[in-house]
């Protein structure tokens, strides 16, 4: 047989295959393959999916925990005295909403959005136990942690938080701690600072009433004046005048109205704000050593005492936390 006619047969039977089609095994491969191939596409799609919701619940998580942290700079002395020593409080999602809403610190429609997760579930905050931290001058901040947590992909919350502060998360919670110390640290130190500044006020009020007076008296304390001296201490104008009643030893509370003769605090050089705390209230009283004095029977040189209330060091009960003195410069 020719080469040519050998090489037409064989076209043909390829041709005969062709038109007859694919056989039965042939299309379950096929079938086979293609569902493979849809299954790890469908796969690669849910776990994208499920880590773009991870990744979205983490970023949810740190806005919270910045919400949180600016409630906590101007509610420490109040969430603590509330919660006193109970050892972990879990705040639900509706109460922090109300929370956030009730401070300031989002509005409604925002404050919704802080409380829940890339699952477009409800989150939780849990505060830790009650931490003492060292401060300078003696003090000690108290402070709680917080924990904004997201009970993650299964919607169970595994994360648990012991008495003594340790935390346990077995399953795929996810959470980001807000530390207290900072919020607690920075009213100590503002009523710290405030302190120096009325410390340094009294001393130039003192050098000052001293330096006016053509007697230059050591036996006259100048700290104020009291009602029944105007013979030994005729200055009765724009100075701090008690009355000659006042109790040995009292503490006065610093606030702009207190003494009998005009603002203390302008007479000191102060600002209202120099003399409030971040709430608002007035932290500071005042003693003077001994009490009023009738100067020919007193003794220098004279001390006034300042008391601060620092609040978010103060425990049960306790109201008076940093104390500082100005002497007489005798």
């Amino acid at each position: 047989m020719l080469e040519s006619e050998i090489e037409m047969q064989q076209q043909g039977k390829s041709h005969k295959r062709l038109q007859r089609g694919f056989t039965l095994l042939e299309l379950v491969i096929v079938m086979f393959i293609i569902s493979v191939l849809s299954a790890i596409v469908v796969s690669m799609g849910s776990a994208a999916s499920d880590w773009q919701k991870a990744r979205e619940s983490r970023t949810k998580l740190e806005e919270t925990a910045d919400a949180w942290r600016k409630w906590a700079d101007f509610n420490t002395p109040a969430y603590l005295a509330s919660w006193g020593s109970t050892a972990t409080v879990t705040i639900a999602a509706a109460d922090a909403k109300t929370t956030l809403v009730a401070s300031g610190v989002a509005s409604d429609a925002r404050a919704q959005q802080l409380v829940t997760d890339g699952y477009n579930r409800a989150v939780r905050i849990v505060a830790g136990p009650v931490q003492t931290l060292a401060m300078e001058r003696g003090l000690s901040a108290k402070f709680r942690d917080f924990y904004v947590v997201s009970a993650g992909e299964n919607g169970a919350f595994d994360f648990v938080l012991s008495a003594s502060g340790a935390v346990t998360a077995t399953g795929d919670d996810v959470f980001v701690l807000v530390t207290g110390f900072d919020s607690s640290a920075k009213w100590t130190r503002d009523v710290l600072a405030k302190a120096d500044k009325l410390e340094a006020a009294l001393r130039s009020y003192y050098q000052g009433r001293y330096l006016s007076d053509p007697a230059r008296d050591a036996f006259v304390t100048y700290f104020y004046h009291q009602g029944g001296n105007a013979t030994t201490d005729p200055a009765t104008n724009n100075v701090i005048s008690l009355a000659s009643s006042a109790t040995t030893g009292a503490l006065y509370s610093l606030n702009p109205n207190d003494m009998t003769s005009g603002t203390w605090a302008t007479l000191l050089g102060l600002a209202d704000a120099d003399i409030r705390g971040l709430d608002g209230s007035f932290p500071f009283s005042l003693q003077l050593d001994g009490g009023p004095r009738v100067p020919s029977t007193s003794t220098p040189p004279f001390t006034a005492w300042i008391h601060a209330n620092v609040p978010a060091t103060q425990g049960a009960g306790t109201t008076l936390r940093y104390t500082a003195s100005v002497q007489s410069p005798i």
